[in-house]
């Protein structure tokens, strides 16, 4: 089972708390961690790599995230 630890970027002082961890808590794959200044990480679980990227794909479409930057990747 694939295990992601990612982080969310966003633009400056853009991160909206109530639609972003909405959408994000509508995802059952994704765990959300605590905001840190701009970037919030999450950890992804799934249950193949095409889901992974697939998901990779979602969060970099989400309102004002600037970039995912992927910490962490386990494919067992």
């Amino acid at each position: 089972m694939p295990v992601n630890g990612l982080l969310l970027n966003f633009a400056r002082g853009a991160f909206d708390d109530v639609e972003i961890l909405s959408q994000l808590k509508s995802i059952e794959e994704v765990t959300v961690g605590e905001l840190v200044g701009d970037s919030l990480p999450v950890v992804v679980e799934v249950d193949s790599p095409q889901q992974s990227k697939m998901i990779h794909r979602m969060l970099e479409g989400l309102d004002n995230v600037v970039s995912v930057d992927v910490i962490f990747a386990s494919v067992d």
